[in-house]
């Protein structure tokens, strides 16, 4: 079992999920993305998106826009919310969805570096005709994904 409950616990409806169905190479993962970027409230579970990483420029770097993972696969989706955020000019409100995916490791390293260091993270729907196979990294001959 994912937890032991002791007797006499009291549940209410939602509080117990089932398991997401994770293939063997794939990691599960949330992050919160904007609401008003990309297709945010349009997608479901089931669904595969391109996960597109704004990130500005210095000095050194221009900015740069890239598909930081080409298919990933939405396990879930949660409510919007508001997010409130501290600025130099005060404070700025956005509206936020949790997006759960199911993404292999390497995946969710990208991932959890563009939502740390983009300026935003949009998502881009995938049509029903593109071919995903690349997806899931085969594991290389010691066993380890690329």
């Amino acid at each position: 079992p994912a937890s032991d409950l002791p007797e006499g616990t009291v549940l209410q409806q939602g509080m117990l999920v089932p398991r997401p169905a994770l293939d063997e190479n794939e990691r599960e993962i949330a992050v919160l993305i904007n609401a008003d970027t990309g297709v945010a409230l349009k997608v479901g579970p089931g669904d595969v998106v391109e996960i597109i990483g704004s990130f500005g420029g210095d000095a050194q770097t221009p900015p740069d826009t890239r598909i930081v993972i080409s298919c990933a696969r939405v396990i879930d989706v949660g409510l919007p919310s508001e997010l409130t955020e501290a600025e130099s000019e005060g404070f700025t409100q956005e509206s936020v969805v949790p997006i759960t995916f199911a993404l292999t490791r390497t995946e969710s390293i990208d991932l959890a570096h563009a939502e740390a260091f983009a300026k935003e993270v949009p998502l881009a729907r995938v049509g029903p005709g593109k071919e995903c196979t690349d997806a899931i990294t085969p594991p290389t001959s010691e066993g380890t994904e690329q």
